[in-house]
């Protein structure tokens, strides 16, 4: 329904506080007993009012076909502007018995955002709106200075200060390790982070150092979801991510507007944990798919068959992956190998499913040798290859280059 409300928990917020025109943008609301869409038309809004049924008894019971209960309260979070709001069907939104009204601002959470690199930079980027009032930190501290000068963010020197009265820290680092070391020491979170806020931590992490970490958040009173993303730069940039959440349910729905503004499927896996495990398999499936695809096409290239052509097959066929339709002729048959996630992050998300199929004690050959294979090409390419460039050790080791070049030497 364009330019209607969704319904589910959370406040109600404009994804798109840029569009001005009614139909655009995506709100959220907080009571879903609340019916009909609405149309948009002036800009972000805020307050609490009543919205009342132009007429009594309208067909389709109290309701109203296209109307609501009468006098059913709303808190909407906004910016400070007049809204013109409508059904669709042009019935009203009575506002003081249809007097305009400005809405006064009302707050938001107050997010942190700590670990600027690929891809924390395009999430934190969508968090950049007044309502969030965001504060940055990062361990290259010109990074956070260069990101508050363009977004117009708070830059903070230490992750204490980042962390000062925040609603929802989000940490988006390399390891779980380097989470858990911000935590202690007067510049630590724990210093700062007050007790009914969330920790949300992107970090494509391990499942123990997660629950380790909860369980010291939830002494001090303090939520704490492990929530790893899936997309790479360009679902970052578009704010279309996949978010794995681990963690109480009732915790997600609290953060789930923060989390909205990056990521366009959220999903609750489980306790803790959960979510780093998910996406720990998910990445172990990609380095397979990626191996797999580039030994394949090796014996192909030996064998007289030019990739372009297996590609085109395999890619209309039951082999295709994501590795085969997309990577593989935008990135390797091309040769341009951009470098948007490294390989050292890939040996260590297929380490993590690897140690958790050892921890779950189930007999997983291929997920130990793929975890061997791509700690064996991390050591090789070093720690700024791209993840894709493993198919130049498979190259090597097979003698052929996927798109039918000679190998060196």
């Amino acid at each position: 329904m364009p330019g209607g409300l969704q319904y589910g928990q959370g406040s109600l917020f404009n994804r798109q506080p840029g569009h001005r025109h009614a139909g655009h943008g995506q709100c959220f609301l907080q009571q879903p007993a609340v019916h009909g869409p609405v149309s948009l038309e002036n800009g972000p809004f805020h307050g609490h009012f009543r919205r009342e049924h132009p007429r009594d008894g309208a067909e389709g019971g109290p309701d109203g076909a296209n109307g609501v209960d009468r006098k059913q309260p709303l808190d909407l979070h906004v910016d400070a502007v007049t809204w013109h709001l409508s059904n669709l069907d042009g019935a009203p939104f009575v506002l003081n018995r249809h007097r305009e009204k400005t809405f006064t601002p009302t707050s938001m959470p107050r997010v942190a955002f700590l670990g600027l690199g690929a891809i924390g930079t395009p999430m934190a980027k969508h968090l950049a709106r007044p309502e969030f009032d965001l504060a940055v930190w990062n361990r290259t501290p010109s990074k956070a200075e260069a990101f508050a000068a363009a977004t117009g963010a708070r830059q903070a020197a230490t992750p204490a200060e980042a962390a000062r009265d925040r609603d929802v820290v989000v940490t988006c680092l390399p390891v779980s390790r380097d989470v858990e070391a911000l935590l202690d020491g007067p510049e630590g979170l724990l210093a700062t982070m007050p007790a009914g806020a969330v920790l949300v931590d992107c970090t494509s992490g391990d499942a123990a150092t997660s629950r380790r970490m909860a369980a010291r958040l939830a002494e001090r009173g303090i939520g704490f979801l492990d929530a790893p993303v899936s997309g790479g730069v360009v679902g970052a940039e578009q704010g279309a991510l996949t978010v794995m959440i681990g963690g109480d349910e009732s915790t997600l729905e609290r953060v789930r507007p923060v989390l909205e503004c990056f990521g366009k499927k959220i999903v609750h896996c489980g306790a803790v944990g959960a979510g780093d495990a998910l996406k720990a398999v998910n990445n172990a499936l990609l380095a397979m798919h990626i191996w797999g695809t580039a030994e394949g096409l090796v014996a192909l290239e030996k064998a007289g068959v030019k990739a372009e052509i297996a590609l085109d097959v395999i890619n209309t066929s039951s082999g295709r992956s994501n590795a085969s339709m997309n990577l593989f002729p935008d990135r390797v048959v091309t040769r341009a190998f951009p470098r948007t996630f490294r390989l050292a992050l890939l040996d260590k998300d297929v380490g993590i499913a690897a140690e958790l199929a050892r921890e779950q004690k189930i007999v997983a050959p291929l997920l130990q040798l793929t975890s061997e294979l791509f700690r064996l090409a991390h050591n090789e390419l070093g720690e700024e290859a791209d993840h894709v460039e493993a198919v130049q050790v498979v190259e090597r080791l097979g003698g052929a280059i996927v798109g039918g070049r000679p190998t060196e030497g």
